[in-house]
């Protein structure tokens, strides 16, 4: 009887699993997998390259580009996306971004307060507890999220909205006072690096084309408008870039951001036409790999974070080349992967 009740369980666990996998939106998943792939690699460059990413070499060039345009931006887009897919009511929606912003903040404390307190530096260990990284964006954009939904498919609002938004967000950066509240919303210090303000773009945008872009593939009269769409925004941001300020990546104007947005638009149909033509599935081991990284992106985030700080303290930070610092980057990609694999870390760490 207990060899048939967990045969029987065992096979309903099966269909389920293959039920979600028909479910699943391959491209999708491969956008969001190589997003955190990126930003891990980047996050190496960061950590252990003698100029931090600033002044280095061919290889450290490109792991830095790959890991902002492809990568953040990105990831926030297939967020976006999601979202709408969503039938979680909204106080799963506000739960959840409690979740994101705390796990956050223990991240800080784990990756950036405990080190500066084995240094003796109390004072920046404060401070960069309260750093604001793209587990604050998210968890606070979920927060908020109830307050678009219902409104993000409508033509018109949306991209009004997010014109809006790029071009007010310049002159609220770093509006006083200066405190974490204010940081997660516009904040310009060097503890601020995905202020709401403008990084909501993005997971709007997602919501935006969401009925479009959420299938397996998309149609060809909807691709081409979104080729086209991004190839004027791309056009006009490059025109109108030095006309609207901006300071850096993590606070672009209104050109920069046109010009970004163009990119992912650009990018996603890249990925969605290379996944649909070559029927890219998780049969391909690599791409099964991919769309395990995709499913799994806070717990790498989380992960690779805690290693890469471990590894860190005991042989150094920024004391490498940018070839040392990649291979580094690979390695703590693996053991990520392993032990996300063979562990239960997935049941305390809340998923985007």
């Amino acid at each position: 009887m207990i060899v048939f009740l967990r045969e029987m369980k065992e096979h309903m666990e099966a269909k389920i699993k293959s039920v979600r996998e028909k479910k699943r939106i391959y491209y999708l998943d491969i956008l969001r997998g190589l997003a955190v792939l990126f930003m891990v690699m980047q996050h190496s460059i960061l950590m252990l390259e003698y100029t931090g990413g600033n002044n280095t070499g061919v290889i450290g060039t490109i792991l830095i580009i790959l890991g902002t345009a492809p990568a953040a931006p990105v990831f926030m887009f297939v967020m976006g996306v999601f979202i709408m897919k969503s039938k979680a009511g909204h106080w799963s929606f506000v739960r959840r971004g409690l979740k994101l912003l705390f796990a956050g903040y223990v991240l800080n404390f784990i990756r950036f307060s405990i080190p500066m307190l084995l240094d003796g530096n109390l004072e920046e260990s404060i401070k960069m507890l309260f750093y604001v990284d793209i587990f604050q964006l998210a968890g606070v954009f979920f927060i908020t999220a109830i307050l678009f939904r219902k409104l993000a498919n409508n033509l018109y609002f949306t991209p009004l909205f997010i014109l809006a938004v790029l071009s007010i967000s310049p002159y609220l950066w770093g509006l006083p006072p200066e405190m974490p509240i204010t940081n997660l919303l516009w904040g310009t210090g060097e503890t601020v690096s995905f202020p709401y303000f403008p990084w909501c773009v993005y997971p709007l945008l997602g919501m935006y084309l969401s009925k479009y872009v959420c299938h397996s593939y998309i149609e060809k009269r909807h691709r081409k408008i979104i080729v086209l769409s991004a190839i004027v925004l791309g056009t006009v941001g490059f025109f109108i870039l030095e006309m609207f300020p901006y300071l850096d990546y993590e606070r672009f104007g209104l050109g920069a951001s046109m010009a970004m947005i163009a990119f992912v638009l650009i990018y996603m149909i890249i990925i969605e036409r290379t996944t649909n033509l070559l029927d890219l599935t998780p049969k391909n081991r690599i791409i099964g790999l991919v769309v395990s990284w995709s499913t799994n992106i806070t717990n790498i985030y989380w992960v690779s974070w805690i290693l890469f700080t471990i590894i860190a303290l005991i042989i150094g930070f920024n004391g490498f080349n940018d070839m040392i610092s990649g291979l580094i980057g690979i390695l703590v990609m693996i053991m990520t992967h392993l032990i996300i694999k063979y562990t239960k870390i997935n049941r305390i760490i809340p998923k985007i």
